[in-house]
Order: C-alpha cells, then structure tokens, then sequence
C-alpha cells in the first residue's frame, strides 16, 4: 500500500495530532492521498490513489497495492472521495498503553 512517509513524521506533527489521525483518519488526509472513485462504463468501479495520469490513461493504487491502469475513453465518472483509504478503527484493539507505545515508535523515527 501507498502511504505517507513516516520516518519524519513526528517532526511535522505533534503527538496530539498523531493520535487523532490515526483515531479518526477521515478528518484530514495528506496531500497526494486523496482516494479517488472511477465508474467505468462497463458497470466497473475502483478506488485508489492516482500515482500517474496521461493524456490516455490514469493509474491508480488499490488498497490491497495493486496498481490498476485505466484508459480515460472508459471512465463514465471519476469523484474525489471524502474518506480516507486507511479504515477508521485501526487502534480500536489496542490497549492505552499499546497505542502510547505506537506513538512512541513514531516519535522515535524522527530521531533517527
């Protein structure tokens, strides 16, 4: 799957706001990681991050990382989506001290 870089991550954002886009993904989504739906003509339809565009085709990456190239002539509608393809409810297992530790984890990769 294609996501933001984290190895930095707590350089840009504080441990306030690293919990809560992990807890509540939808409510900001990096630039570059808009999700994206295409309704093709056939009755298909794919969601995923745009990672290359042309005059004839757009290519996309699905959830499960596969990229998918898609010729323009057989889009019969594209939208932005308002959600983010990381699920919310990912930390929803995970104990208090669990998820304090996640944060510390991704703290720590900005000292790195």
């Amino acid at each position: 799957m294609r996501g933001p870089f984290l190895g930095n991550i707590a350089t840009i954002y504080k441990r306030p706001e690293l919990a809560e886009a992990i807890l509540f993904p939808n409510k900001t989504i990096a630039q570059g990681f808009v999700t994206h739906h295409f309704a093709l003509k056939d009755g298909e339809g794919h969601d995923g991050f745009v990672t290359k565009e042309s005059a004839e085709t757009v290519t996309i990456r699905n959830a499960a990382a596969q990229e998918i190239q898609i010729k323009l002539s057989d889009i019969a509608k594209r939208e932005k989506l308002e959600r983010s393809m990381m699920p919310e409810g990912l930390a929803g297992n995970l104990t208090v001290e669990e998820f304090a530790s996640l944060l510390d984890y991704m703290e720590a990769l900005a000292k790195k």
